[in-house]
């Protein structure tokens, strides 16, 4: 076996990579609630995504010309965004996923979702 000090950090990396994909299936969960919102769902999730969470980040302006949006009708959407994004988080995605932990669901499969993720945080946006 190897020695305590590599095993202890092997053990932390491991924990890590499952922290990092319990959070990204939160942030996705979210990212799909706020996509099917009635009206700007998809824009609010574009903005989300391009702005905060691609791999590739754009700019304002690179955000306003991608979506189409006049500067003023961008930071209204990105400010409402910003809010749904915490209503998501909070009032959704982390919620389920703490029930379902606490119930004694096995959320393992539903956080590797048997899908490999790209480097981003989000899945069906492209």
């Amino acid at each position: 076996f190897a020695p305590t000090d590599k095993k202890k950090d092997f053990e932390a990396n491991v924990n890590l990579l499952f922290e990092t994909k319990w959070l990204i299936c939160v942030i996705d969960n979210a990212l799909e609630k706020i996509a099917d919102y009635p009206e700007y769902g998809e824009v609010y999730s574009k903005i989300l995504f391009h702005y905060y969470l691609s791999k590739d980040k754009k700019n304002d302006d690179g955000c306003m010309v991608y979506i189409n949006l006049e500067r003023t009708s961008y930071y209204q959407r990105k400010k409402e965004a910003i809010s749904l994004m915490g209503i998501a988080l909070w009032g959704y995605s982390l919620p389920t996923l703490l029930h379902e932990i606490h119930k004694g669901e096995n959320i393992e499969q539903r956080i590797m979702g048997g899908k490999e993720y790209e480097n981003t945080a989000i899945r069906f946006i492209k």
